[in-house]
Parts: structure tokens; C-alpha cells; sequence
């Protein structure tokens, strides 16, 4: 039986789903798989777009210096340069910026997934899984990956467990089978590893297959976007768009990211120098007082 979804979340790049096929020996299994040979292979871009996107991010990154004002921070200074790709930093201050609660694991972000063994993995996830204990709150998992090839770069890629179910999202459209550890097992360990700790074997693990990001140093905003539509637009997991993201809304969703860093910083900035004046005042009434 096919179930076709026409749900449309307003504020959403993503608002093109795909069908869902009802199968009883897997549950339910959206068709990224079978059904939608628009949405790729799982193997990621091609040799030729991979070198087109080492020459497109090298285009914008100079452009981004010639045309772009400097500023005193290092970090707005990177989120304006459309050529350089964000740091650990970058998303987890982007993350901070959201109202809606969840959990995050960042050990796979700060240092590289693949860089580790899955015995390592399966350690930090047991450790995470005891202190979480709102089960019904999201779980964000922003991972680094090293390159394993001269084709490749560092990339930033997503893992969200939400509602008994697993997402992963790679912007570049690589599945997680195709993604090594250091020792033994791929990334598809760890999901089926996750979805044995968090959502006590459901195998509903969802991965996108297409591949939307054609530069190498965009990757971190595709990640913050799709945490974005999960988390603040309350899009549902395994909701994959038919089409490509367009470039120009991922420019545009990396604008907004410096927003709301800037915004954050500049309220935390003013709080200091309130409570400092505060802490002047008290101190000046004390010294009038004795």
C-alpha cells in the first residue's frame, strides 16, 4: 500500500515530499530508496561535480574578499565569506540560538566520527544515553568526517533522533554505509547502534540520498538548516524534498545563521555590561554608605 503525504510546513525549504511505502516486514520506509531516481545513487557527487565544486567554492571565496567588509570577530568574518566553511563553533552557537529544547551529542562534531573506532562510538553514546533522561526530547548529532580520498574534504553531516526515529543527512547525498570508521564498521553502525539505544530497534533510520550541496564548504549550513526545519519548523523525520535545495535559499539560510549568532552575542554583551554597571552601582553606594 502507497500513502502519499501533501503536507506543506510553512517557513520550510523542504516542502516536497516524496511517498511512503507501507511494507509489514520493515515498517515504515520512505522511498528515497526504490522510487525516486531523481534522489540519487547514495554514492554522492561525481568526479567532474566534485571538481566543479572545488572551483565554484574557490570563485566565491575570493569574490567573498574582495566584496565583504572585515570584521573584529573571526567568526562573522567566516559566516560572511560564502567560501569558507564553519567550524564546530559555528553550529554549536547556531544551535544555542534555538528556543526549542532537545539534546545534543557534540563529541562527534568536535572531533572527527571517523577517526574513531566503533567500540569508541558505542562508549560516548552509552554515557550520553544515561544523562538524557526527557525520552520524548530530540536528540541533534552534528559529526565531522574526515576525507578518505584526495576528492574529498572535511564534511559536516547530520544525525537527529526524533519520535522513536533516526535521519541522517548527508548534504552531499553519501549514504552512511559508504562512510568508514577508523578500525571496523561504517556509520551505519552507529545509526543501527542508536536506534538499539534510543528507539529500542524500530529500524525506521531514514538517510538522503541526493545530493544538494555543489560546493565544499557549504555542507555546515545545509546541517544547521535541516536542524532548523526538524527542530523550529517541526518538519517530520524521513521528509526528503524531490527537488535539489537551491543554492541561493542556502545563501540565504547562512545570512540568517549570522543573524542569529550576532543577535545572541550582542544580548549576551549587553547582559555583562549591565550586570557590570550594576556591580559598579552597588559598590559605589557601599563606599558612600561607609
Amino acid at each position: 500500500m502507497t500513502v502519499t503525504l501533501s503536507i506543506d510546513i510553512k517557513g520550510s525549504l523542504l516542502n516536497e515530499f516524496i511517498e511512503i511505502k507501507k511494507s509489514d516486514d520493515t515498517g515504515y520506509i520512505y522511498s528515497t530508496y526504490q522510487r525516486a531516481p531523481t534522489n540519487g545513487d547514495g554514492t554522492g557527487p561525481t568526479l567532474i561535480e566534485k571538481i566543479g565544486s572545488i572551483a565554484r567554492t574557490q570563485l566565491e571565496y575570493y569574490k567573498s574578499l574582495l566584496t565583504l567588509s572585515n570584521d573584529k570577530l573571526e567568526q562573522f568574518n567566516r559566516l560572511k565569506n560564502t567560501g569558507r566553511m564553519l567550524t564546530s563553533s559555528d553550529i554549536c552557537d547556531f544551535l544555542s540560538t534555538l528556543e526549542t529544547p532537545f539534546y545534543a551529542i557534540h563529541n562527534f562534531h568536535i572531533g572527527n566520527l571517523n577517526s574513531m573506532s566503533l567500540k569508541e562510538i558505542k562508549s560516548i553514546i552509552d554515557k550520553y544515553a544515561k544523562d538524557f533522561k526527557l525520552k520524548k526530547l530530540p536528540i541533534v548529532i552534528p559529526i565531522f568526517l574526515r576525507p578518505e580520498n584526495i576528492f574529498q574534504t572535511n564534511h559536516i553531516a547530520a544525525i537527529m533522533i526524533k519520535d522513536g526515529q533516526i535521519e541522517y543527512f548527508d548534504p552531499k547525498g553519501i549514504e552512511a554505509k559508504h562512510r568508514n570508521l577508523k578500525e571496523d564498521g561504517t556509520v551505519e553502525d552507529v545509526l543501527k547502534y542508536l536506534d538499539e539505544i534510543f528507539c529500542k530497534k524500530q529500524n525506521e533510520i531514514f538517510q538522503n540520498r541526493m545530493t544538494h550541496q555543489m560546493d565544499i564548504n557549504n555542507c555546515g549550513v545545509y546541517v544547521c538548516q535541516f536542524y532548523y526545519d526538524k527542530l523550529v519548523n517541526k518538519e517530520w523525520l524521513g521528509m526528503m524534498p524531490k527537488n535539489r535545495i537551491p543554492r541561493v535559499q542556502i545563501l540565504q539560510f547562512r545570512k540568517k545563521m549570522l543573524d542569529l549568532i550576532s543577535s545572541q552575542k550582542q544580548l549576551k554583551t549587553d547582559g555583562k555590561k549591565a550586570e557590570k554597571e550594576i556591580k559598579h552601582k552597588i559598590v559605589s553606594e557601599d563606599t558612600v554608605l561607609l
